[in-house]
C-alpha cells in the first residue's frame, strides 16, 4: 500500500478552502448565538423604574417586580382575564394578564410580570409569576396563661 501525497502547489488551495469555510461556519455560529441572546434577554425592573424608563407603545419586553394590590384585582374567569395594580411604595402600574390565574395569586408576597407597556399606559403581561410566603416560617406556640 502506498501513500499518495498531493504536490505542494495543490495542497495550498485545498487548505485555504477549508480554512475559509471553517471561519465562515464559526462566524455564522457566533452570530446566531449573539442574536439569540439579544432577543431572549429581558430586562428586570421595579415598578418605579418601569414608570420612568418605559415608553408607552414600545415593543420592549421587560420583567417588573412589585406587589399586587389585592383591592384592585378583577378576575374574569370566562375570558381568562386578570387585571390588577402592581405597586411599589407610591408607584402604581395597571396590569392586565390573559390566562389562568395562579392558585396562590391572592396569597402572594410579590408578583413578577413579563410583557410590554401599551400606548394607553397599561402593562400587558404575557407571563405572571407569584412569590408566595415561605412555608418554613416558625410556628409560634400559643402562650399558656395561668
Amino acid at each position: 500500500m502506498t501513500a499518495t501525497t498531493l504536490p505542494r502547489s495543490q495542497a495550498g488551495p485545498v487548505q485555504r478552502k477549508f480554512l475559509v469555510g471553517g471561519f465562515a461556519l464559526l462566524a455564522a455560529v457566533a452570530f446566531l448565538i449573539a442574536n439569540g441572546l439579544q432577543t431572549a434577554s429581558v430586562y428586570y425592573l421595579t415598578v418605579s423604574e418601569a414608570r420612568t424608563q418605559l415608553s408607552a407603545g414600545s415593543d420592549q419586553v421587560v420583567r417588573i417586580n412589585g406587589v399586587a394590590d389585592l383591592s384592585t384585582v378583577n378576575w374574569d374567569a370566562q375570558a381568562l382575564r386578570l387585571s390588577f395594580d402592581l405597586v411599589e411604595g407610591s408607584n402604581r402600574l395597571p396590569v392586565v394578564y390573559h390566562g389562568v390565574m395562579p392558585d396562590t395569586f391572592r396569597q402572594s408576597e410579590s408578583v413578577v410580570v413579563e410583557g410590554s407597556l401599551t400606548r394607553g399606559g397599561l402593562f400587558e403581561a404575557r407571563t405572571l409569576l407569584v412569590k408566595c410566603p415561605s412555608r418554613y416560617e416558625p410556628v409560634i406556640a400559643p402562650s399558656s396563661s395561668s
